[in-house]
């Protein structure tokens, strides 16, 4: 039984231990690396804006969402003359 134990706790299992918690901490790092860098390089593509209609439009390039029907209506949303004022002279699209 001495023999056994000897056999489970020695060095070499000890060590086998430690080199699986080296390979567990190098793929954590990998799978953090995988994730974070198309993720940082892919913050271009949300600076685009949003065509929705029932043929394929590339939006304005001002404009955050452009919508585009010969058979469906829009309704904005309402603003009083002080929120339009606030919008300054900027012309968007």
């Amino acid at each position: 039984m001495n023999i056994m134990q000897n056999k489970i706790s020695g060095p070499s299992f000890k060590r086998w231990i430690s080199d699986i918690g080296l390979i567990l901490v190098r793929l954590r790092i990998i799978l953090c690396m995988v994730i974070l860098i198309p993720a940082i390089g892919s913050t271009s593509l949300f600076a685009q804006g949003v065509g929705i209609s029932e043929i394929a439009i590339t939006p304005e390039s001002s404009s955050i969402l452009e919508l585009r029907s010969t058979v469906r209506g829009f309704l904005a949303p309402r603003m009083t003359t002080a929120q339009r004022i606030a919008l300054g002279s900027t012309t968007p699209a």
